[in-house]
């Protein structure tokens, strides 16, 4: 009955509606406010918004496509990385959160990657698969550090 079931409904966003988004990813924590039409970081920080990157992360996590429901099931893994996107009164528009990496070992998803996930759109556990979640933009969301222009040395 689950292959039937929508895999895109635990991701549905209301992009438009979306004016903040905080993400965490390991020991980082980011809050990210919408300011008239640009994106600006809540918190201090020396490094600098990559909004790309963030547009990228909205874009691929509400792309998302559930390939198995797991039901009941225990999230695997600390969740260590989360997106939470909230509307303008901070009231949580979608929340996911991404646990262990496990392959199938049955079913038509048999011998694929496959991430467990939990969003906040559905009470069951979520298994996803791998590339698309690996491949969601967290180390993208600020410019690199500008580096030291190079030594030059002097030539006689």
């Amino acid at each position: 009955r689950n292959y039937f079931r929508d895999g895109k409904l635990p991701f549905k966003l209301a992009v438009d509606q979306t004016s903040e988004i905080r993400v965490t990813s390991g020991k980082d924590k980011w809050t990210f406010k919408k300011d008239g039409s640009e994106w600006k970081v809540a918190e201090k920080t020396e490094r600098s918004l990559d909004s790309t990157g963030l547009e990228q992360l909205v874009l691929q996590v509400s792309a998302l496509e559930v390939k198995e429901y797991l039901g009941s099931q225990a999230l695997k893994g600390d969740g260590r990385q989360q997106v939470d996107f909230r509307d303008q009164t901070g009231k949580s528009l979608l929340r996911v959160s991404f646990g262990d990496e496990f392959t199938a070992a049955k079913g038509s998803n048999k011998g694929v990657p496959l991430i467990y996930a939990k969003s906040s759109l559905t009470p069951e556990t979520l298994a996803l698969e791998a590339g698309p979640v690996k491949g969601l933009p967290f180390d993208k969301l600020f410019k690199p550090a500008a580096e030291p222009p190079p030594q030059q040395s002097e030539q006689r």
